[in-house]
């Protein structure tokens, strides 16, 4: 059995529009100053806990924004993502010659599921995982593991 598999930020869809509203969104509530649109994504990736410090945020603060931040994206932002151009037929195409395809991302699966299900791709993936909301699978090494 062949597999491939994908990321989904960045590579099945873009999801900057949502993920920067909604970390303003958090980083206003919290009191800090808006992060620019460069800084942004230069945080985007890698989970929110190691690229916050790089914005100002304080490490007791963290935790809080990070809470604040998925409130708003789970309600809002997870659905300004959108597919990338000619995503839907790559997929269509890979599972017809009979690949296994699956999707790890270190996005909590919380937010990850509804996102390939608004976007009418999860009945292309066998396999989908995510991070966990405790942090038991937050890095993308732990999520390809699990």
């Amino acid at each position: 059995m062949k597999t491939v598999l994908f990321d989904l930020d960045g590579t099945l869809c873009d999801s900057e529009v949502g993920i920067g509203e909604s970390l303003i969104f958090a980083m206003r509530q919290m009191g800090y100053s808006v992060p620019s649109a460069s800084q942004i994504r230069g945080i985007i990736g890698p989970p929110f806990a190691v690229g916050l410090p790089r914005i100002g945020v304080l490490p007791e603060d963290i935790e809080k924004v990070i809470a604040v931040y998925r409130d708003h994206y789970q309600r809002e932002g997870a659905l300004r993502s959108t597919a990338y151009s000619g995503i839907t037929d790559l997929l269509q195409t890979l599972t017809e010659q009979g690949l296994t395809l699956g999707v790890a991302t270190s996005k909590p699966e919380a937010s990850a599921f509804p996102i390939l299900d608004h976007l009418g791709m999860s009945p292309f993936f066998r396999v989908r995982a995510g991070a966990t909301l405790d942090d038991r699978r937050s890095r993308k090494a732990d999520v390809i593991a699990h």
